[in-house]
């Protein structure tokens, strides 16, 4: 007999090692963010610009993602879902 979801236990997850993961995704997404900034004024230059139009683009960039979500609702009239919930399940 072959086990399907309904019959197969997943052994239980810990919160600390969640939480463990977490911390270090965090950190790891962070630093390399965080990296960029030191850099930016050689970067600057050899893209020929200066360093404040480089942080006015990750300005940019910040902003945008954070304004991807209400962007998402805004779009899903255009990709023919009528709701969220159900563009989720269907696609």
């Amino acid at each position: 007999m072959i086990p399907t979801s309904a019959t197969t236990k997943n052994p239980p997850v810990s919160v600390a090692r969640l939480l463990a993961l977490a911390l270090l995704t965090r950190l790891f997404t962070d630093t390399s963010f965080q990296i960029f900034f030191p850099f930016l004024p050689i970067l600057a230059a050899g893209l020929g610009t200066t360093p404040i139009v480089l942080g006015r683009l990750l300005s940019v960039q910040s902003a945008v993602g954070l304004l991807l979500p209400f962007l998402e609702l805004l779009a899903l009239p255009l990709l023919g879902c009528p709701s969220l919930f159900i563009c989720r399940w269907l696609c």
